[in-house]
């Protein structure tokens, strides 16, 4: 498996795991209970799927 199509299944992981959280805060949200933890694991994630798909379009141009 080359690199790229290495971080391309990261990216695809890291996007199912942004849709369970987002999923997960919309339902606390609607509990009422604190989501910082949530919110800050989304963030989290945002940033390593946006440095990860960076880098596999350096690498792919």
């Amino acid at each position: 498996m080359s690199y790229i199509e290495r971080k391309k299944r990261e990216v695809r992981s890291i996007r199912a795991q942004i849709k369970k959280t987002i999923k997960d805060l919309k339902k606390a949200l609607a509990e009422g209970t604190d989501t910082k933890e949530m919110e800050e694991e989304l963030l989290r994630l945002a940033k390593s799927k946006r440095e990860l798909s960076q880098r596999v379009r350096f690498r792919s141009s």
